[in-house]
């Protein structure tokens, strides 16, 4: 007898799961692609099948199941490129999201809205050699590997990597970066609900750098929402919607507000300790850089031998002084600054010579004697003719020298102080170097919710759940200026809910099928040439129990100076602003 292996206790996939494998647009494709045989009935019409039908249907939609969840989940967009590291400033505006709940999936693109508003990137610096941890000021943290960047033909880069990181916690965070918050699948768009976004990317010397395709990077994600429905997705910048990653572990780290004082008092004392032994490694770094490049003296300018004034052609050991040992045929004038020459020195036929440096800079002390007499004179070095040519020459020569002793010297010291902040900033500690002493446990211990997965390329990843437009009011939404004219030129239509992180996109005038949370606090904001219009919750308020309503886009006339001041406008507050 046949034995056939039965899972009886197999997991109940995810709905966002389900919707990364549904496709009913192939399914009827493959129906029509079949049409029936002339003369032959169909299966549903024999005898056989009318006992039959629901256990037909139901062994149908068994099989179907049990394959899908068989199968690997399968990523063959071409965001693996990693193509996001393009200024968001420069992308193109997209098209408004049908009015429809059921539409065509159509390419978005990231298009922020309000010209010169943003969200800013913080940039990191970390070793490609080493890899280490990338601490926000949210408390998200980014784990690189060892070797985990190449260029852009797969080989392995060697230096410092620039990494550039930015985090969206709310509506307006979305809607200044212009990231589509809606997804297509199975012929439908959902509407996302958010616990969080971020969007990392990394450069070498200003060229884009990223990821070995055999590296992982670990992400721990600060978010106040500890809900497990959400999943990770990536926004596909080339076929421009959202790729079902997987789901993410939600963890709570140890609180702030669960220290103790003399725990908080101890890991300031630890961290303390830390940053003295990496001080004294910097500084240790610093003195080899020294030692190990030395600095030929810097040459002089060859000075023109002036013929008014009073000179002696004099040589000198060029040992003594190797700033000017090469320069042949040196002429000695006197420094009359401060005292005046007397002429009858050129009288007397001096037995013995001296030259010494002088007390300033590029000034020397000519000591004649002859018997008992001495006469010491301020002198400087000058040149005349073909030996004012030969000295400029071998300057020129001696300054690239001397100038290129000392730039690799700056480079050793420099990356000394680099990786000195590299492992500040990784090790949490930059706290202790800056003026917020007492936001010291806060660096590293918060009271956010961390979100953690890994990802295999750069770009935007969304901590998000799928699903419909909010609300249990449905309306003919019609909207008009303060003129009373219709608007509909709108580039852009969102309806904000400050009770929840999402951004739900309608277009046209009017919308036909407009939903809302009545029981919340609701917005709408569109752009028109740039300039932001906004209904505020007093005229949601207003259309309770009709089938249709007209809002007055009012313009928004003030300008921002940031995304804080933004927020603060629209009522709409994080726990880390």
């Amino acid at each position: 007898m046949k034995k056939y292996k039965v899972n009886i206790d197999r997991q109940k996939p995810s709905s966002d799961e389900i919707l990364s494998k549904r496709n009913f647009d192939g399914l009827m494709k493959q129906y029509n692609a079949s049409p029936l045989k002339p003369g032959k009935k169909p299966f549903w019409k024999k005898g056989w099948f009318a006992g039959s039908a629901v256990t037909a249907v139901i062994a149908v939609s068994m099989t179907v199941v049990l394959l899908e969840k068989n199968q690997p989940e399968k990523n063959n967009s071409p965001a693996a490129t990693n193509s996001s590291l393009q200024s968001a400033n420069t992308r193109t505006p997209g098209q408004m999201t049908n009015t429809s709940n059921t539409i065509v999936p159509q390419k978005r693109k990231i298009a922020p809205p309000l010209k010169g508003m943003n969200i800013s990137f913080t940039d990191f610096k970390i070793s490609s050699a080493k890899g280490g941890t990338v601490t926000y000021n949210s408390g998200s943290k980014l784990i690189f590997p060892e070797n985990a960047f190449v260029d852009a033909n797969g080989k392995s880069v060697n230096g410092n990597v620039d990494i550039h990181y930015r985090e969206f916690h709310d509506p307006v965070d979305v809607f200044l970066a212009g990231i589509p918050m809606q997804y297509d699948s199975a012929g439908k768009t959902f509407q996302f609900e958010s616990a969080g976004m971020m969007e990392v990317t990394a450069s070498m010397n200003g060229t884009p750098v990223y990821l070995d395709k055999n590296k992982n990077v670990q992400i721990q994600f600060a978010s106040e929402n500890s809900d497990s429905k959400f999943s990770v997705y990536l926004f596909d910048t080339t076929a421009g919607n959202w790729i079902f990653k997987g789901k993410n572990n939600v963890q709570q780290p140890v609180s702030a507000s669960q220290l103790t004082p003399k725990q908080k008092a101890q890991k300031e004392k630890d961290d303390q300790a830390k940053l003295s032994a990496l001080q004294t490694q910097r500084d240790d770094g610093i003195a080899e850089s020294y030692r190990m490049n030395a600095v030929p003296a810097q040459p002089r300018v060859p000075i023109h031998a002036d013929k008014t004034k009073h000179r002696f052609p004099i040589d000198c050991d060029p040992r003594e002084f190797p700033e000017i040992l090469a320069y042949k045929d040196v002429i000695w004038t006197v420094d009359e600054s401060k005292e005046n020459f007397d002429t009858k020195a050129y009288d007397i036929q001096w037995e013995d010579f001296k030259i010494s440096k002088g007390t300033e800079e590029g000034k020397y002390i000519l000591t004649l004697k002859k018997g008992t007499t001495v006469l010491k004179l301020d002198v400087y070095p000058s040149y005349e003719g073909t030996g004012l040519e030969n000295a400029t020459k071998e300057y020129d020569k001696l300054y690239q020298q001397y100038s290129d002793a000392l730039a690799k010297r700056d480079k050793a010291e420099q990356t000394a102080r680099s990786n000195y902040e590299i492992a500040v900033n990784n090790g949490g500690l930059a706290y202790l170097v800056s003026s917020h002493v007492n936001d010291a446990v806060n660096v590293e211990v918060t009271d956010n919710f961390m979100r953690v997965f890994t990802i295999s390329n750069f770009g935007i990843y969304n901590c998000d759940c799928a699903g419909d437009y909010p609300g249990n009011t449905r309306v003919v939404l019609a909207m008009k200026d303060a003129d009373g004219k219709a608007m509909n030129d709108l580039t852009s239509l969102y309806l904000v809910d400050r009770h929840h992180f999402g951004l739900y996109s309608y277009g046209g005038n009017p919308v036909a099928n407009f939903t809302f949370d009545s029981n919340s606090s609701n917005m709408l904001w569109g752009v028109k040439n740039g300039m932001l219009y906004t209904a505020d919750d007093d005229q949601f308020k207003n259309v309770r129990g009709q089938a249709s309503a007209t809002f007055v886009m009012k313009p928004v006339l003030r300008s921002f100076a940031s995304p804080d001041e933004m927020k603060n406008f629209f009522g709409i507050h994080t726990k880390r602003q």
